[in-house]
């Protein structure tokens, strides 16, 4: 897994990080389309701020983000952004 730097116009980095979370006490529910869905939603805010997702595993009752990010993002704010997109559009609407 080659990994490019980002150049900026002052700068030069390559900031990765590793994320895992569980599921709310552990229940084993991210499974079929589920976790289909969530490995959809987690790629679409990673490309929404401009991160590359190296590597991600859906368990069943926990998840494991491996992911390159901008300097510009904090660690905080880049899950805020994830776990805060997932449970709203889990389910898709239908209108």
């Amino acid at each position: 897994m080659k990994q490019e730097y980002r150049h900026n116009y002052t700068s030069v980095s390559l900031v990765n990080y590793h994320f895992c979370w569980i599921v709310r006490r552990r229940r084993k529910v991210l499974t079929g389309s589920i976790k289909q869905r969530l490995d959809l939603l987690i790629h679409d805010v990673a490309r929404e701020l401009n991160c590359e997702v190296l590597s991600l595993a859906i368990e069943p009752e926990h998840v494991h983000l491996f992911i390159n990010s901008p300097p510009e993002i904090a660690p905080s704010k880049l899950m805020h952004r994830i776990k805060g997109r997932t449970p709203r559009f889990g389910e898709k609407r239908v209108s």
